[in-house]
């Protein structure tokens, strides 16, 4: 007699989980999922929910847990596939805290806060919670049909996410991924590899999103697998990687060519820093940041498009390291991703010691100054040239009038959910170019943008701009 188990993907928010290009498929559960099995995908479920309404869905996931009313035989829930600790609080340990069934649990997760996790067993509710050892090889895991039917499509295209590889070989220190895989590394074969992807374009698929942590960890291996699809001409195939490529994999020229096809979408580079100092501090894998300067150079040799680049700010940086990066980013026009480093549990860099250099309202500033550089990427505008305020204004069409302090710009200025950087920009090339850091942007009804100093103590560094 087969056992009934139900498996649960529980939230987790990440950007990914709200648009199709990178939606994810709950892997580790289907990596396991058995005849019989129910499997709730709860990231699914949740897409256009608010957070109070996942908080009231997982209180009814915990009481059809604790009095167990459709009599399963067992309850596994992922808690969350990546990266390790997202969302703890909000959703994996509020739901713990409500649990007083048996239940196993698996993924990132647990194996990297194993003791945190077990402290949600108690007294009153006696060792209910088990970790399951998670195998976190999905390459060869099968996604039914009814998964990708049901899973987010992009525009017409039917999608799936896989993997070529298994865990990285790079050890950053900042890095959970060598702790989850116990710092072990594999590439599947090149031929294994295409036959893969070969199959899922024969049941339809025409986008697959690779989620692996490095899949430009060996560029050769990416060229000889992607060189052989390109010889099948499956007419209508597109690829993305979630994760960023490799800097050094840029110096391939052949690599280049590849992800400059159209085959490829959102071209992800993560630089890290400009500074060598910060990455040997990191334990990254290339130290001179020449790299940087040859992979920007091949990008635009060979016309990559859509690149986003990938950039840390560290924790014991001063102000001025931080700028050294965005002037170089300004300078060569790039999509910039910007994020703080953070200190995994498991990882050599949370057992280090870093001073802090900058007040929280320093990194919000520098973080927002990032926003603006990478909106201006597209208009080939540096932020930090001497006249790029009028610039801007000139080449885009856009009208520039002062009366009494108060400086007026008409023209387009609505762009969606990147308005915000917009007036960022606007704000941050105004005060550049004329030497002040007072300055508050404003946006009537009517989309008219003006530009005036600060007047109270009130409108701090906290509000970069309102609506």
């Amino acid at each position: 007699m087969s056992r009934k188990r139900l498996l649960i993907q529980m939230f987790f928010d990440a950007s990914t989980n709200k648009y199709p290009m990178s939606f994810p498929i709950p892997m580790l559960l289907l990596n396991i999922k058995e005849d019989g099995d129910e499997l709730l995908d709860l990231v699914l479920e949740g897409r256009e929910m608010v957070k109070e309404q996942k908080l009231a869905r997982i209180e009814e996931i915990a009481n059809l847990i604790n009095n167990n009313t459709k009599g399963y035989d067992e309850f596994i829930v992922n808690m969350g596939e990546y990266p390790a600790d997202a969302d703890k609080f909000n959703y994996f340990e509020y739901f713990l805290n409500l649990i007083s069934a048996p239940i196993s649990v698996m993924g990132p997760y647990p194996d990297i806060f194993k003791s945190r996790v077990e402290q949600f067993n108690g007294y009153l509710r006696g060792e209910n919670i088990k970790i399951l050892k998670t195998d976190y090889d999905v390459r060869n895991t099968y996604i039914p049909d009814e998964i990708l039917d049901t899973y987010p499509w992009i525009g017409k295209k039917k999608r799936a996410t896989m993997k070529l590889t298994w865990g990285c070989p790079q050890e950053c220190k900042m890095c959970p991924v060598p702790a989850i895989y116990n710092g072990k590394y594999k590439y599947d074969r090149p031929e294994d590899a295409v036959r893969r992807i070969v199959d899922l374009y024969n049941r339809g698929v025409r986008f697959i999103t690779f989620t692996d942590d490095n899949i430009s960890a060996s560029d050769r291996r990416f060229v000889t697998i992607f060189k052989e699809i390109e010889k099948l001409e499956l007419k209508g195939l597109r690829f993305h990687s979630q994760e960023g490529f490799e800097v050094t994999a840029f110096k391939n020229e052949e690599f280049c060519k590849i992800v400059a096809k159209p085959t490829w979408e959102q071209v992800k580079l993560g630089v890290e820093n400009i500074k060598a100092d910060f990455l040997q501090q990191i334990g990254k894998y290339y130290f001179d940041p020449t790299d940087i300067d040859i992979a920007l150079k091949n990008i635009k040799k060979y016309n990559v498009k859509d690149v986003r680049f990938f950039y840390l700010l560290g924790l014991d940086e001063t102000e001025e390291d931080v700028m050294d990066n965005l002037r170089y980013f300004s300078k060569h026009h790039v999509q910039l991703r910007s994020n703080v480093l953070r200190k995994y549990l498991g990882t050599e860099m949370n057992d280090m010691k870093l001073g802090v250099n900058m007040t929280e309202p320093q990194m919000r500033k520098l973080k927002a100054l990032s926003y603006a550089i990478s909106w201006l990427s597209s208009y080939k505008i540096d932020l930090f040239e001497k006249d790029s305020f009028d610039k801007f204004c000139s080449q885009n069409g856009y009208s520039v009038e002062e009366k009494d302090g108060v400086i007026t710009i008409k023209g387009r200025t609505k762009f969606g959910f990147q308005s915000g950087r917009f007036r960022l920009a606007l704000k941050y090339m105004y005060e550049n170019q004329h030497g002040v850091t007072d300055m508050v942007v404003n946006n009537d009804v009517n989309g008219i943008v003006t530009l005036r100093k600060k007047e109270t103590d009130s409108e701090n560094e906290s509000k970069w701009f309102k609506e």
